[in-house]
This record gives C-alpha cells, structure tokens and sequence, in this order.
C-alpha cells in the first residue's frame, strides 16, 4: 500500500514531553564523532558582537552558521532552548534513541541529508511503507484482497482530487479558497464504496494526507496542498538517531544557548537584537525561528517586516504532527510491518502506528496523529492520551495485551517554540508566499528555514538548502 511521505515528522523542537517511567534506563552513548558541540552562553568573555548572528539552531540555522563560518566570518548562534536541533529532537529516556520531532530521511536520492548521513558516517535504515498490517473496527486483520481494494478505491479518490486540483484556476479566488474537505466530501458521495472500503479509503486519506500534513483536510487548500516536490528513492530512519546530524553540523561552531531574541531593530548600519540575556550586535541577521514563532509575534521587528511579508506569514499554517511512543514488555504485534492501521468510522481519530521495534529491537510501538485531533489530544493528561491508544490497540490485539511500561506524548502545537511541526498550505495560500518570506530586508535581515524553501517546504532537506541559500546571498552580497 503505497504512502508518499515526504514530511519530516513529527516536524521537523520538541515541545514538552511527559515520561511515565516504571523503571530507570540509561542514555544511549555519543555516537562517533557527533558528539554534542559544547555552548558558550556560560563563557561571559564571549563578545556579542560579530559578523553574521543566526536567530535559531535548528538545521537551518546550523547550515547557515557552518557555510558562512567556512568562509571566515565571525557567526553567532543564538538559541532559546537549552539543547541545539531545533524541531529535532532524539530522547533516549526510554533506553533506546527516540526521534520525537523529524524522524526521516525523505527519498534519500540526492538529497542532502543522505549526503551529510555519509559525511558523518552515520547508520542509516530503510522504512517500508508498503508493509502495512491493516485491521477492521471488529479487530481481525484484514486481507491482502481487502487492502487492494482499498487501494483501487483510494486511486480512484486521488484521480478525482488531481483532476479537480488541475481544474482549480490559480487566478480564481473560488477555487484558492476550495478546502480539500470540501473536494473530497464532493467525490466520495458519488461513490458506491461498500462500508469496510469507505472506512480504508478514509484511513488512507487519514494516513497520506492528514497525518503526514498535520493538519485536517479542511485545513488544506485542495489547489496548493500538494505542489512541493520531492527527491526519488526510499525513506531512512536513524536507529541511533537524527540528532547526530544536528551534531555533526554544528562541531566548531559558536551556539549560545538558553537566550531567547524578543526584538529585531536594523538599519544601513547594522542590527542589534535584544535578548534576555543583553544586546547582540552584527552587520547582518538571519532568521530561521519557525512559521509558528512569527505568527504569534513573539518576535518584534523596528521597523516592522514588509507588509508582503506580513501577509505571507498570515496566509501559510502550521500543522500539529504529534507522537505517542509507548514501550512494552514484550511484542504482541507483527514484527513484519512497518505500520499498523485500525479502520474507523471517524476518520479525524485515525492513527498510524510505526513499529520502531524494526530499528531498536526493543518492543515499541508510535502512534501517530495530526490536524485537530491531535491538537485536542495535546490538551489531555499523558494517561488519558495513552488510554486513547491503547483503546485502538486492544480492539487489534485483543484486550489481553501488556500496559506500556514507559509512554512519551509529544505537543508540538502547544510548545511556545514553534507552535506546530512544520508548515502547511492552507485555503487561499500559495507557493508565493514561501517566496516571500525567503526574501531578504534590504541587506541586513535574511530568513531561511523550511517555511521559506518553496521547492521543499515542511521538511529537514528545505530547512537544510534554505540555510545554505541565505548563507549564499550574504557571501555574494559582501565579497
């Protein structure tokens, strides 16, 4: 059962995350030589003056701090959490490395994460997303006859949206302004699924789309959701980690942690951005905090951003990509699968379940869920989010199977951080506005991350390339 995912879950800092643990493990070690760089925000000598100072350690802002610092100029990067990675984050409080924000490596053919894995000398794992194990709401798996009709009626679904996706005029505000939901409630009434293949057709718009968007497809502009592109090859997994390539590009670099940027004043001379631990002053500034962080206008600008600008920031969302990773005594699932799926009625509270057993060889299982449920899921203590999970579970495998020992529930959305996973194209967007809020301020102000990477937006290679293009444009614009 074929699944196009691209998105780097589960987008791309972690927000808070609760830990139930009935027993104590250990950290896993430091890998090679990706060890965590060691932060200078202890080291009150350090000048707050420099050449280049990058707002964000995230992968964006990593790349570019590296290109330029390559180059000769003086970088600082300035962090509001206390570990670097941004929207990437390892936890190994389950004795086993965990990635709770961007897990994969999305189609490794040329794409430069695969280049770095390889500079970095970092494991690396293939994820099947054909091999999927999918039950009924009565708990018996289903058959591989039942799963290819699911598939013939979902391609059928598919070809319906892309003909209306092509039909959509750019220039027509009706069709701009068309949400999936409504696309898709249009083509499914014309339908004569049966109920076991209206449930699988809407599990597969629950796995492609919602979840791996974060977002509900009455978030989703049915002309612009899907136009980013997208390298060829298979997905990778790091067993021991993505946080090692956050490692490995930050080795050497000056990263100041723990300092939270509230304003951004520029002019010809300079910029000068206030912090809660003083002034910092540079020739330039990049910004690569996320979409989320300037929509809530935790940042100020003197003076204010382009109103272009503005308008771009307004128009784009975020999606809310969240984990529940629970650990259990033993394995009651199929080892075989990659991901387990329990058809319902309710397609907004269908999950994706990752056997992350395949790549640990301890038994645990993450559930995956996006869009308003798993904003509302957010809201809940950690016991009642496992609860809900374990409901699904038990109706798949009977209610005789093993309590999690240890459970991790992500909150992408509610974390002050980055408000959400990673970006989305909502109703009434358009790829413009990832161009837009590319666009440098004059020549003193620059903005990378994945929201700005048109081509690959809501991923770590967009994040990535965006990084190095800005890094790009300050070295051609003063050498």
């Amino acid at each position: 059962m074929s699944k196009f995912s691209r998105r780097q879950f589960v987008s791309t800092s972690l927000l808070s995350a609760a830990v139930i643990a009935l027993e104590q493990y250990g950290c896993s070690p430091a890998i090679n030589a990706n060890t965590p760089p060691r932060s200078n925000e202890t080291e009150t000598t350090k000048s707050n003056q420099t050449d280049i100072l990058v707002i964000g350690a995230g992968v964006a802002g990593l790349a570019a701090a590296r290109n330029l610092s390559t180059k000769g100029y003086k970088v600082i990067v300035l962090e509001a959490r206390d570990r670097i990675g941004g929207r990437i984050r390892t936890d190994n409080s389950l004795g086993v490395p965990i990635d709770l924000g961007a897990a994969w490596i999305h189609r490794k053919n040329g794409n430069p994460i695969t280049k770095l894995a390889q500079q970095f000398q970092i494991q690396t794992l293939a994820t099947d997303f054909d091999a999927i194990a999918l039950y009924g709401s009565d708990g018996k798996r289903l058959s591989q006859s039942e799963i290819e009709q699911i598939e013939q009626a979902y391609k059928e679904v598919e070809s319906e949206i892309s003909k209306l996706r092509t039909a959509a005029n750019e220039s027509d505000n009706e069709s701009l302004n068309t949400s999936l939901e409504e696309a898709v409630s249009k083509i499914l009434a014309t339908k004569n699924f049966s109920p076991k293949i209206s449930q699988g057709v809407n599990w597969q718009l629950a796995s492609q789309i919602e979840i791996e968007n974060g977002a509900s497809l009455s978030e989703l502009g049915l002309k612009t959701h899907d136009e980013d592109l997208e390298f060829t090859g298979v997905d990778l997994v790091f067993p021991k980690g993505y946080v090692q390539i956050v490692n490995g590009l930050a080795q050497g670099l000056d990263i100041r942690l723990g300092i939270i940027a509230s304003k951004v004043e520029y002019n010809a001379q300079g910029v000068s951005v206030s912090t809660n631990q003083g002034a910092f002053q540079s020739d330039r500034t990049i910004i690569t905090v996320p979409l989320g962080v300037l929509k809530q206008g935790s940042i100020a600008f003197e003076p204010p951003l382009p109103q272009a600008k503005l308008q771009a920031i307004q128009h784009l969302g975020m999606g809310a990509l969240n984990k529940v990773v629970l650990k259990f005594p033993k394995q009651f699932w199929d080892e075989s699968s990659h991901f387990l799926g329990l058809l319902k009625d309710n397609r907004s509270q269908m999950m994706d379940y990752w056997n992350w057993q395949k790549y640990v060889d301890v038994p645990v299982l993450a559930a995956l869920m996006g869009g308003t449920y798993s904003r509302e899921l957010e809201k809940l203590p950690l016991d009642r989010v496992v609860g809900t999970v374990m409901t699904d579970l038990k109706v798949m495998f009977g209610s005789s199977i093993p309590e999690p020992t240890h459970a991790i529930a992500t909150q992408w959305h509610s974390d002050p951080l980055s408000r959400g996973s990673y970006s989305i194209m909502p109703r009434g967007s358009s790829l413009t506005d990832h161009e837009v809020l590319a666009e440098p301020v004059g020549d003193r102000l620059f903005f990378a991350g994945e929201a700005t990477h048109k081509a690959y937006p809501s991923t770590v290679h967009g994040a990535f390339l965006s990084g190095e293009r800005e890094a790009k444009k300050i070295a051609m614009m003063t050498h």
